[in-house]
């Protein structure tokens, strides 16, 4: 029998015998297997013994897993079909460099995939194969897949299927590989999922509370047919690649209904498209729910109650705006009243409330269903946002004739709406006359109860960050990592909140056309909690960190009163 080159050096250094060898070869042809994967069946070594000698043939490090400490959120971001095909597991996971175990490192395909998939540098090092399986198993449950777990494997997605397959995606691997993609979003509770074109291959990626994880990476050959599925799914053209599209899809997963948007573009390296997860059952709240503390809740409950006037909730996309607005309706819905929403699109349908999607393609904008819905005497409107002077105005005359109207802008904080509606065009006196409330939100991630601990900050780092400070104690915590929260030390998310009261000191300023800054400083001294100042709250309260505060809440200089003494922190 013909010798290999790996079996011939594997006897010259003294690792098996002759007659193991023949014995190796001999299981090699028989089942098919690569030299490594035959000589670990047949234990023909000790698993060191075998990973060592691989590790000094190939020029690598051998590593010992079982003494290190690996990280399981790395496991989130490391491509399935590095790990399900080739084997390979991530022990550090950069931006920049990144460590790969491996059992075989004479599988030149395996190191091409991973070049191929992951960007950095990338140091292979050798692992014995029970101790990367053990691994798997230990961070990534009896499914072995990121994410995965006992409790949430075998979800199964049903997409409804309202548009003819032409077949030029309907391939069988295609449409399974799509069905797992949106089973694994939805088990992981992810609320966008994007598939990016690189120029060699299609990056998928999740964003999960606020954050993009990498999820897989798929070749160049694979990206049209899985680009093709979704656009068919979404009743889109699957011929037109060169303008942007939207779609909807339909799904369901363990009686839960999913509505999924989905969104082409048009980049240089093909089309770039987002689908966007829905879940209905967990999209309207009450406001309790929303993350208010106890003032904040009383504030927002007695403007909402009030008969009329534009309540205003800003903050950028995904802010959880809608939600907060649904909420609102829900809790103030009274059978005796109608409620009149226009929406692009109508993200929920609301039993009892007459809704209307903008149609831009027939001229069905903001400002033209405003004025028709105004014909249908309605008590509360709801208008989707805010974009234009026409759209303002007309709001805005709604709510000085009686009715109570909710409606968004895009504006960093809450005293940036009055400067918005000025910038688009609106008379002073007219948003004077018609505002009666302004809020500002952003979404925190919650700290995971499981795992959270103690943080230690002092009153310096507090004041540096631009964080309040008060005489008594407090305690903070920081995230560490467990199995339940995928090691991010975070599970879920929760708003934080600025409500600017419109009082009649806020509006002479208005008239007066003072700066955003000079409404601000005002606003706050009159009691307004700033978005900081909130996310401040709930740090102490243990439900977030100072540093996800820190991210997602600017820091202003208008927020803190230096006359505040120094906080004791434990």
């Amino acid at each position: 029998m013909r010798q290999n080159p790996l079996v011939m050096r594997m006897v010259q250094s003294g690792l098996i015998d002759e007659s193991a060898a023949d014995q190796l070869m001999a299981f090699v042809a028989e089942r098919g297997l690569r030299v490594p994967e035959a000589a670990r069946r047949l234990e023909l070594t000790s698993p060191q013994s075998l990973s060592q000698f691989l590790a000094d043939d190939s020029g690598l490090m051998y590593v010992n897993l079982r003494e290190m400490d690996v990280p399981a959120n790395i496991f989130f971001s490391f491509p399935d079909a590095l790990m399900e095909e080739y084997g390979m597991i991530p022990i550090s996971f950069e931006e920049e460099a990144k460590t790969i175990g491996i059992f075989d490192p004479t599988n030149i395909d395996a190191l091409d995939a991973a070049r191929f998939n992951l960007s950095g540098e990338i140091t292979f090092v050798c692992c014995e194969a029970d101790a990367i399986e053990e691994l798997k198993l230990k961070h990534l449950g009896d499914d072995a897949a990121p994410g995965g777990s006992p409790e949430n494997a075998g979800i199964t997605v049903t997409v409804t299927q309202r548009y003819e397959d032409d077949g030029q995606s309907g391939e069988e691997e295609v449409v399974r590989y799509v069905d797992e993609i949106l089973g694994k979003a939805i088990v992981n509770k992810a609320s966008d999922i994007h598939f990016e074109p690189l120029g060699d291959g299609l990056r998928i990626r999740f964003r999960i509370d606020g954050v993009c994880y990498d999820r897989d990476y798929l070749s160049e050959n694979r990206q049209g047919p899985v680009i093709a599925r979704l656009k068919i799914l979404a009743g889109m053209d699957i011929t037109e690649r060169r303008t942007p599209q939207e779609g909807r899809i339909e799904a369901k997963a363990e009686g839960r209904e999913i509505d999924i948007r989905v969104s082409s573009l048009p980049t240089n390296h093909g089309e770039s498209m987002v689908l966007r997860l829905l879940d209905r059952s967990n999209l309207v709240k009450g406001i309790k729910d929303l993350g208010f503390g106890q003032g904040d809740y009383d504030l927002f409950m007695e403007i909402v109650e009030r008969p009329d006037g534009i309540v205003l909730v800003t903050g950028p996309t995904g802010s959880g705006k809608t939600t907060t607005l649904y909420s609102a309706l829900r809790e103030t819905k009274k059978e005796s009243m109608k409620t009149v929403t226009v929406e692009d699109p109508v993200e929920f349908t609301f039993d009892g409330i007459t809704q209307i999607p903008i149609q831009g393609g027939i001229g069905l904008d903001f400002p033209r269903a405003l004025r028709s819905i105004l014909r249908h005497d309605p008590d509360v409107i709801l208008v989707g946002e805010i974009r234009d002077l026409e759209t303002s105005e007309t709001a805005m005359r709604a709510a000085l004739t009686g009715h109570k109207v909710y409606s968004t802008l895009h504006t960093n904080d809450a005293p940036s709406a009055i400067s918005r509606l000025l910038d688009l065009g609106a008379e002073p006196f007219l948003v004077v006359a018609s505002v009666q409330a302004c809020m500002s939100q952003r979404l925190v991630r919650r700290l995971c109860d499981h795992c959270k601990e103690e943080d230690h900050v002092t009153h310096e780092e507090l004041l540096h960050n631009g964080f309040p400070v008060t005489n008594k104690a407090i305690q903070l915590f920081k995230p560490v990592g467990c199995h339940r929260c995928f090691m991010t030390g975070y599970v879920g998310r929760i708003a934080i909140f600025e409500i600017m009261d419109y009082s009649d000191k806020l509006k002479a300023m208005t008239l007066q056309r003072c700066s955003r800054e000079e409404t601000r400083r005002i606003a706050i001294r009159e009691g307004m909690h700033s978005l900081r100042m909130d996310g401040f709250l709930k740090a102490t309260e243990g439900v977030t960190s100072l540093a996800e505060v820190m991210r997602v809440a600017q820091k202003e200089e208008t927020d803190t009163d230096p006359r505040e003494a120094p906080a004791h922190v434990s």
